[in-house]
């Protein structure tokens, strides 16, 4: 039976561990990540008051390499980069165990990701491996799919189903409107394109969930 982990890791004990510090007003959400025979490349939002100091300490952050921006708005930008070596837990997971990081977030304070594994025994040897390579991490949640949950039902992921309960709530989607983006953003503690990516991907997961007969590929934040 699978099973969602959701674990805390130290800024310092996983990627973009001196760029997050030496930035501190930067948060990263991780989009996606696409695996390949050499390399592991997340695809992530960053949200900063300063690109180019976001850009300039990840140059020598040993955890990352081949940082590219592929697009910029107000307040946040899409990067796409490879992990390296450095980052012991995921690539032991990727490239061993074949789990899978469904959604990923990261700060001064350290990461919070979630991942998901097919049994017990791969989440066993996962946390062996950590305590091995000497990764502290803590596990916050854990729980077993026995069926599918409302949100995971229609392929979303439990930020996306927040921002709409929020935006619901808040009365966004009332016509007239009777709260904007920006308070939206300000309920979530997020920035306004973040949760426009957030409205935007869940979206585009629940439908093509629920209405596609062969949907696309879903994606999480």
């Amino acid at each position: 039976m699978s099973l969602f982990a959701e674990i805390t890791v130290p800024v310092d004990e996983f990627a973009l561990s001196s760029t997050l510090q030496a930035v501190p007003d930067a948060t990263v959400d991780i989009e996606r990540v696409i695996a390949t025979d050499d390399d592991i490349a997340p695809y992530f939002w960053v949200a900063t008051h300063d690109f180019a100091a976001f850009e300039s300490a990840a140059e020598s952050d040993e955890t990352v390499s081949q940082l590219v921006r592929l697009d910029e708005f107000e307040d946040a930008g899409l990067y796409r980069a490879d992990w390296t070596e450095s980052v012991e837990p995921v690539q032991h997971a990727y490239s061993e165990l074949n789990a899978g990081i469904l959604e990923a977030s990261g700060r001064r304070e350290g990461w919070e990701i979630r991942f998901q594994f097919d049994d017990r025994s791969q989440l066993q040897s996962f946390c062996e491996f950590c305590e091995g390579a000497g990764v502290s991490f803590q596990l916050s949640r854990l729980h077993e799919i026995e069926r599918a949950e409302p949100a995971e039902q229609y392929g979303l992921t439990p930020k996306q189903e927040e921002a709409l309960l929020t935006a619901w709530e808040l009365g966004f989607f009332d016509t007239p409107r009777s709260a904007t983006l920006g308070a939206v953003a300000d309920e979530l503690d997020i920035s306004k394109q973040s949760v426009s990516d957030r409205i935007r991907r869940a979206n585009r997961n629940w439908i093509a969930d629920a209405l596609v007969v062969e949907p696309a590929e879903v994606t999480a934040d």
